[in-house]
């Protein structure tokens, strides 16, 4: 048992006995070793064995030499021990031998060879974890979970919140900050990852991240802080793996764009950070009452405050050196325990195929190491859905609601995904090619990767060092070698969040783009605008079994005109991104301008995106101008037509006619773009009005041709190319002062701002909430059946709940028909003045979209989601239940205040309970105020402040 269960661990491919002994046998009978493969050669040649399946073929045929020794021959018991160990060293050092041989790629051992491992194997908090065929649906947060560490949270579910932020080191030893919630279990194979529980707790001693964000009065309900205690460490790693003596404020600020915080602000969790471990923040230094703005903001004058005399005074005296010490030592710190074990780094360094299957519910998990390999599956499974770093399902649920990805969740039943991270060519680093003057990219590489690519392109000098440069140097302005890079680099930085960019790829954005046209993506908009192209290979071949498979280029704007199509057939193989040549096109780059208008500075949606190019030729004139805009219509991206550029064509980028005339005819071609969307089905004016988009374009043109003039630009005209605040890069560091007045000092600390006791709880992630109670037996997880869009005002006439209950997992439904008490379901008007029902039965008209209709119940909470999302709901549309839907407003928009009975019985149960004396003080007051108010207000409904203090 011990030899047997020492193999099974050992073994990476963990193949079935009785499988590989047929492989065995049959192998007897063919030649083994490839005579046209020279010692030492490697897979160019054939097949090599694994370590796991050598040890297995060989030490198994030395323990089948010991065990004819024992039983056929009759040797006593010591001599047969002697023999098997003399078979077990013989094979042994045969493996030596074969191991410098490559294997036939015919022989069946081949196949034994190359067989995926079903094993993943990770490191979580600084321990080694293997599993065996886990679930192809899970995700890491859910898994997390389960396991009791709850301080990773689920809060939006979709990557914008930030609650579920772990750390997470790969083959570069670079930790960054990724959301547990998008990220597949499966997809965590050779990572090191780390979650709040392994920064610090109570038992262990707390980080100084932790205390920086209590001390710093930065944990309110405290739901959202672990996220931002990991995303923290995650920077502060990633500063001591990259060898960073220092951390800016700037860093911190831009490096936090993906966590956020509903009821704290921002203010005091920034301060907190930027204190602790920014090297340029003074305000670490000094108490926050005498940190008020230097300088009058109306007058300019001295304020007078002692902030002025503080800042002179700060210096390394002042304790500035110990916290710049401390910030130090916690960056090590935090790199130190992120590191990934020996194993879990060996694993990194050289990834293996992965395969697992689910086979209840018909799904499977697939790795592949090649670009052959990749191929190969996607002959055998040419419906399989592929991804990188998974961070699309936070988008596409709201493109396809009944998508395989339907709610923001994996696939849970008969779907194959396969990961392409794994993929060499696919996950070619970015390079700067000076020569060409284009930079290439794997279609695995991440945004981030991209984008930091793209930064460091716009910094490379012009010249070659040597006095010379690139061919299409004489006709480049300006000093960088890339001038489109750094307005490139620049929109990147606005994409998702820190979190999604550093998983989420480039190829999988766009692709998303071409199966969702009405997705407005930066990434689509930003390829297009300078004439990128792909290196793709055409699955519609692999499908039919032909000779497909082949390598050829196609443009972004083909790629993406074909729509959904285009996602469906062409796998993304590779990028080649034209940043100062032409690509193809005539007249070297003079100015590129891309930016958007949106609602949120980062991790928004677009109103209106653009990316637009202007070249010139000699002597000056425009060669060519082109672009993209990206939310114009919903059929994707809207190139710039030949009817505008031509109006600039020829012209000096500096004439004002040809200027006028360019906008003009640009925004008459827009509208009219914009003006045969309308009708569609997927008419996109709701996130916009459609005048505000086409000033936009007029706008963004205007700032195009801007940047293409020569001369330095009067101040008034400066501004409108200066960078935009919307973007982190652009803004100044945030700054904001508190002061606390304190009555009474002799009553200290009665009065003073201390942190609450239950705030490094919830830093660590040790605070309990009620989603964090263990499950029991049998429990059941419910989902709510909403009102779909387009629903409000039509009547309920049913639903068909077949694929909802055909789901897996999914054990019942429960409808308003369910309930014993009829009226009972009525009583939720009064009780939460938003629905007339608990749920809406069949024959009632619907108040609003997302009104509930049914609740689903299911063995866990993605199957109960899931059987919601598969219910088809019948509705019928008529003016007279249009009326009825839309009752008269409430007259306030407050809950009614309870009666005197309830609110007393509730105060003594408290009391009763043996609840803390102060809180029991603090109702008792509480109580008594809202009595006076009434009393003063007549009765609670006249008086502004008795409505206050009844609320």
């Amino acid at each position: 048992p011990f030899i047997v269960g020492r193999l099974h661990t050992r073994l990476h491919t963990h193949i079935n006995l009785m499988k590989a002994g047929k492989i065995f046998s049959k192998s007897l009978s063919e030649p083994l070793l490839d005579p046209a493969a020279p010692q030492g050669a490697t897979r160019r040649r054939g097949l090599q064995l694994t370590r796991g399946a050598h040890e297995f073929l060989l030490v198994s045929a030395g323990l089948g030499l010991g065990w004819l020794a024992a039983v056929c021959q009759d040797i006593p018991h010591a001599r047969s021990v002697a023999v098997f160990a003399a078979a077990v060293l013989a094979a042994l050092l045969a493996r030596q031998r074969w191991s410098r041989r490559a294997i036939a790629p015919s022989h069946p051992l081949a196949r034994l060879a190359d067989a995926p491992s079903r094993e993943l194997v990770f490191s979580l908090n600084g321990r080694e974890r293997r599993l065996v065929d886990p679930p192809p649906s899970l995700t890491l947060a859910e898994w997390l979970r389960s396991e009791g560490l709850t301080g990773t949270k689920i809060g939006c579910a979709e990557g914008g919140c930030g609650a579920c932020t772990v750390i997470a080191v790969g083959p570069d030893g670079h930790p960054r900050a990724i959301n547990a919630c998008l990220r597949l279990l499966c997809g965590c194979d050779g990572l090191a990852l780390t979650t709040v529980e392994g920064l610090g707790s109570q038992g262990a001693g707390y980080s100084q991240v932790m205390k920086a964000i209590a001390e710093g009065q930065g944990s309110q309900c405290g739901f959202c802080t672990p996220g931002w205690v990991t995303a923290m460490s995650a920077l502060l790693g990633g500063a001591a793996a990259r060898g960073a003596a220092h951390l800016t404020a700037k860093e911190i600020e831009e490096s936090l764009d993906g966590n956020l915080c509903r009821c704290t602000g921002y203010r005091p969790i920034l301060q907190a950070f930027k204190r602790a471990f920014a090297h340029d923040d003074s305000a670490g230094i000094t108490d926050l009452e005498t940190c008020a703005p230097c300088h009058d903001v109306a007058t300019g004058k001295p304020c007078g405050r002692r902030c002025d005399a503080a800042l002179q005074a700060s210096s390394l005296s002042n304790g500035e050196a110990d916290r710049r010490a401390a910030a130090r030592r916690e960056c090590d710190r935090a790199l130190r325990l992120v590191s990934p074990t020996a194993a879990v780094a060996a694993r990194a360094r050289a990834p293996v195929s992965l395969r697992y299957e689910d086979e209840g519910s018909g799904l499977s998990y697939s790795r592949p190491t090649s670009l052959e390999g990749l191929v190969e599956l996607l002959r055998r499974e040419p419906a399989a859905l592929l991804h990188c770093g998974n961070t699309g399902m936070g988008v596409g649920k709201y493109y396809t609601p009944r998508g395989p990805t339907a709610g923001g969740l994996p696939p849970q039943a008969n779907a194959a995904l396969v990961d392409v991270s794994g993929v060499p060519e696919l996950a070619a680093a970015p390079a700067f090619h000076p020569a060409s003057g284009e930079l290439s990219a794997g279609a695995a590489q991440t945004l981030e990767a991209l984008r930091s690519a793209l930064a460091a392109a716009a910094e490379a000098p012009l010249s070659d060092g040597r006095g010379g440069g690139p061919p299409w140097a004489s006709e480049q302005r300006g000093g960088a070698a890339a001038p489109a890079a750094a307005a490139l680099a620049r929109h990147l930085g606005r994409v998702a969040t820190t979190q999604v960019r550093a998983v989420g790829s480039w190829a999988g954005n766009l692709a998303l783009a071409a199966a969702h046209p009405a997705l407005p993506s930066d990434v689509a908009v930003l390829l297009v605008g300078v004439g990128a192209s792909l290196t793709v290979i055409d699955r519609t071949g692999l499908r039919r079994g032909g000779g497909g498979g082949g390598l050829r280029t196609v443009s972004v704007s083909e790629y993406l005109s074909c729509g959904p199509r285009s996602a469906a057939s062409l796998l993304i193989v590779a990028l080649r991104l034209p940043l100062a040549s032409a690509g193809g096109r005539a007249g070297s780059l003079a100015a590129c301008f891309a930016d958007k208008v949106s609602s949120r500075h980062a991790n928004s949606h677009a109103l209106l995106n653009c990316c637009l190019a202007l070249r010139t030729g000699k002597g000056g004139a425009v060669a060519a101008v082109g672009g993209a805009f990206g939310g114009l219509v919903s059929s994707g991206t809207w190139a710039i037509p030949l009817s505008a550029a031509s109006r600039l064509v020829g012209a000096a980028p500096s004439d004002e006619a040809a200027m006028r005339g360019f906008i003009a005819e640009l925004v008459q071609q827009a509208a009219k773009a914009v003006e045969s969307d309308a009708g569609s089905a997927s008419d996109i004016g709701h996130l916009a009005p459609h005048e505000y988009r086409l000033s936009l374009v007029a706008s963004f043109a205007y700032k195009l041709l801007l940047s293409a003039q020569g001369s330095p630009l009067p101040p008034r005209l400066a501004s409108a190319v200066a960078g935009s605040l919307a973007a982190a890069a652009d803004r100044p560091v945030s700054c904001g002062t508190q002061s606390i007045g304190v009555s009474d000092a002799s009553l200290a600390p009665v009065s003073l701002p201390l942190p609450k006791l239950t705030s490094l709880l919830q830093a660590s992630g040790e605070a309990l909430y009620s989603s964090d109670e263990p499950s029991v037996a049998g429990e059941l997880c419910g989902a709510f059946v909403l009102a779909p869009d387009g629903s409000a005002g039509a009547s309920f006439c049913g639903a068909d709940w077949s694929a909802t209950l055909a789901s897996p997992g999914v054990v019942d439904v429960v409808s308003a028909a369910d309930f014993p008490n009829p009226a009972a379901n009525a009583t939720a008007a009064a009780d939460s003045n938003c629905y007339p029902f608990y749920l809406h039965p069949v024959g009632s008209p619907l108040p609003c979209v997302g009104a509930p209709v049914a609740v689903v119940l299911a063995d866990s909470l993605p199957h109960a989601r899931r059987g919601a999302q598969l219910a088809v709901l019948r509705l019928s549309h008529s003016a007279g239940l249009l009326k009825q839907a839309h009752p008269p407003p409430p007259p306030t928009s407050r809950r009614s205040p309870p009666d005197a009975a309830r609110v007393a019985a509730a105060f003594e149960q408290l009391r009763s309970s043996g609840f803390a004396r102060r809180n029991g003080l603090r109702l008792e007051r509480l109580q008594e105020e809202t009595r006076k108010a009434k009393a003063a207000g007549g009765g609670g409904g006249g008086g502004g402040g008795g409505g206050g203090a009844a609320a």
